[in-house]
């Protein structure tokens, strides 16, 4: 049974009924760019995956899975853009790319082939597909956003570097931050006071150690709720170093038991908690 609704034409029909407006003007759509694409069947060995924006490291049960139940349904076609010097670079399709070199069978794959503005034009799409896709990890997401130039990656990119850190897939890495969707939310939210912490983190682990998403989450809240001079007063600062990541994230873990959840608003208390001992005007959430 054909469930697709026909009668769909584009326009917009308000509570009046009124009729002649297409949707992208009463609600502000995105404009249609001519369709540039072509499809075309290319050679496998034809194909290539830009490291730059392209994922470190790929889920080889997935590829071999691809490769053992290959259907041609499933793969589709790979979105593939064409650089000036006629090379052909996978935007989207890795997987199903390194499935079909898997496959002798398997010579000719299907794409839809576009004109490339270059690497950052291509990272960005890579972005704009994997945006809404669980499997794309945030630094995969913010290694491409770098390369593409988008914001707020380049933000965070500059910022981490400014403090001696670095984007890290490693638990344990030295002066490596994991939590890289966290930091770039932070930088959304509040791009001074993102700052502010890194500055923070290193002074109170100056041996670089690896802070983990909980104490990057309190530390901003912290800043937000209070204030950049209410927290990054000398006797705080040392309170702080004092307790390390350790100290904070063993009052963190007490506060989630005793709170029953965890959350920003629990993180940052716990903070807080930590300031506060043996200070008579205590931070009041």
């Amino acid at each position: 049974m054909d469930i697709l609704d026909r009668t769909e034409t584009g326009l917009a029909y308000p509570p009046n009924k009124s009729t002649g407006q297409p949707k992208w003007e009463k609600w502000k759509w995105a404009k249609l760019a001519p369709f540039v694409g072509e499809f075309r069947r290319v050679p496998k060995t034809a194909l290539h995956l830009d490291g730059d924006y392209q994922r470190d490291a790929v889920s080889k049960a997935r590829v071999v899975a691809i490769a053992a139940e290959f259907d041609w349904l499933r793969f589709g076609a790979l979105a593939v853009a064409e650089r000036g010097d006629k090379t052909l670079w996978v935007v989207d399709g890795g997987h199903r790319l390194r499935a079909a070199m898997k496959r002798v069978d398997v010579t000719l794959v299907p794409c839809v082939v576009h004109p490339s503005n270059g690497v950052a034009h291509e990272a960005e799409k890579f972005v704009d597909i994997n945006t809404a896709v669980s499997w794309v990890r945030p630094h995969q997401r913010h290694k491409a956003g770098v390369v593409a130039g988008l914001e707020p990656f380049v933000t965070t990119e500059r910022l981490l570097h400014k403090a001696g850190y670095h984007v890290s897939r490693s638990p344990g890495e030295l002066w490596g931050i994991r939590s890289i969707g966290v930091l770039n939310n932070c930088v959304v939210r509040d791009v001074e006071l993102a700052e502010v912490m890194l500055k923070l983190l290193a002074i109170i682990e100056p041996g670089g150690e690896q802070p983990t998403s909980d104490v990057l989450k309190g530390l901003f809240q912290v800043l937000i709720h209070f204030g950049r001079d209410a927290i990054m007063t000398k006797r705080n600062i040392r309170v702080l170093t004092v307790a390390g990541f350790a100290g904070i994230t063993a009052q963190q873990a007490r506060d989630k038991i005793i709170a029953g959840k965890g959350g920003e608003k629990v993180l940052g208390q716990s903070i807080a908690t930590i300031i506060n001992k043996g200070l008579r005007n205590r931070l009041e959430w």
